[in-house]
């Protein structure tokens, strides 16, 4: 029986164990249940959800006699354990995903904030410079998918507009984000199941792809890049806000924890 390898070289077929570390992806502290390297793993892990939930895709590559009720993730909505068909994410459960999102881009936003202007603005050779220009990318995201795309303007057309480096403090995101959020909030509360599977197409595709694919390409883009938001900021000894998926469902719950 062949099984499916992923881009780690595993061939545990559940995603979900892919990380070597548990524990919060933004903590610092050593011993169980702790990692430094947790920002790479969870980057690990988004990507290969990526390649589960395209089972089509897999299943085609790997020929018919591949058992795939092993393959859980593709066949139940993921957050909810309710049944869809072809396995995806639910509005309810992208209702559950983007108070997740929401909440972590407020306390990173929040982060950002306390950190001297030198430190937010200088160039850390990463994906997009500084810090303050990562975060920047990540409104960029949200906007240019889920309220350019999705839904045919931005939440805030003159922002949008301006290269990062014209953005010199975090005070002007903040609007931006809280902006993006409303707007996403709006559109959130009036999608249906069916509307998941229209087709959007940004101005940077060359063809559309299912509305619902949109919202989980903003969910992932977001995770990969506060986990590069983690790593910068343990290099000038700053903690992380809590990014853990427990954990901050508990926070927007009024539970602050242990979890």
């Amino acid at each position: 029986m062949r099984r499916a390898t992923l881009p780690s070289g595993r061939s545990d077929p559940s995603p979900l164990f892919s990380s070597k570390c548990s524990g919060s992806v933004g903590s610092r502290k050593r011993g169980p249940g702790r990692c430094r390297t947790g920002a790479k793993w969870f980057t690990i892990l988004c990507n290969e959800f990526h390649l589960y939930q395209d089972s089509a895709r897999v299943r085609g590559s790997l020929g018919s006699e591949v058992p795939w009720a092993t393959f859980t993730w593709p066949v139940i909505s993921f957050i909810r354990g309710a049944y869809f068909p072809e396995g995806m994410p639910s509005v309810a459960d992208f209702h559950d995903i983007y108070e997740y999102n929401w909440r972590v881009l407020r306390d990173y936003c929040e982060a950002l904030s306390k950190i001297p202007e030198d430190e937010l603005l200088k160039n850390r050779e990463a994906t997009h410079e500084s810090l303050k220009n990562i975060f920047h990318h990540i409104l960029s995201v949200h906007d240019g998918w889920l309220n350019v795309t999705a839904q045919g303007g931005s939440a805030d057309p003159a922002m949008r507009e301006k290269d990062f480096d014209e953005v010199r403090s975090m005070e002007p995101l903040r609007g931006y984000m809280e902006k993006i959020i409303a707007k996403e909030k709006r559109y959130l509360a009036k999608l249906t199941d069916k509307d998941l599977d229209r087709g959007v197409q940004p101005e940077w595709k060359t063809r559309p792809h299912p509305l619902r694919d949109a919202l989980l390409q903003v969910t992932f883009e977001q995770a990969h890049h506060a986990g590069e938001l983690i790593a910068l900021l343990w290099q000038i000894d700053v903690e992380p806000p809590e990014m853990t998926w427990i954990d901050v469902r508990l926070l927007n719950k009024g539970d602050p924890g242990p979890s």
